[in-house]
């Protein structure tokens, strides 16, 4: 259960993990959902097939990605995306069902639209709800963005842990010119 804002006193949680407490750590063609009309106006869809051998069988599964140059995390980004999705009924220990293929093509959405390529990598997380959590801890930076199962506008939060930068959170599309420029910033690597 969530506490209430207003029962938060003082402290209010920064992260969404804190929040929620729903995310465990884990060292066919797609439509065009999920990508902007402006988008599918200025760029074609192409798709990357992935293959996965679930119980003996293996199962094809298509994303969905902007056709423009690939940038070298994508191909990374897929595999995490990938081992994911493999994950089974219960692989949490606590009945957790499997991850939905919708939040993952929703993360590969946000990444191709807020990351260059030079951006750090996410740490790729399943939550408790069949959802995603894309994690990124360095240089000072706390960035959480959670992707629900059932689709949606994913849920932001951001925390500077050297005070150079407000805090904030709330909706990713709320907050896309402040993500772009941490990609651009703190959070590349060149």
């Amino acid at each position: 259960m969530v506490a209430d804002a207003a029962t938060w006193g003082c402290w209010r949680p920064k992260t969404l993990t804190d929040r929620h407490s729903d995310v465990t750590t884990l060292g066919v063609q797609s439509g065009v959902e999920g990508f902007s009309s402006e988008e599918l106006l200025n760029n074609r869809c192409a798709t990357i097939d992935v293959s996965l051998t679930e119980a003996g069988r293996e199962k094809r599964v298509c994303f969905a990605v902007p056709n423009q140059a690939v940038p070298a995390w994508l191909p990374i980004a897929i595999e995490h995306a990938a081992k994911l999705l493999s994950l089974p009924f219960n692989w949490d220990g606590e009945g957790g069902p499997p991850v939905q293929y919708k939040p993952i093509q929703n993360a590969l959405n946000a990444l191709c639209s807020i990351m260059n390529e030079h951006s750090a990598l996410p740490q790729w997380t399943p939550t408790s709800a069949g959802g995603v959590q894309l994690d990124w801890h360095e240089n000072g930076i706390d960035l959480e963005i959670e992707l629900p199962p059932l689709g949606g506008d994913p849920s932001t939060v951001f925390s500077d842990r050297t005070g150079v930068e407000t805090d904030w959170d709330g909706a990713l599309s709320s907050h896309l010119d402040e993500l772009r420029r941490l990609f651009e910033g703190r959070l590349s690597s060149r």
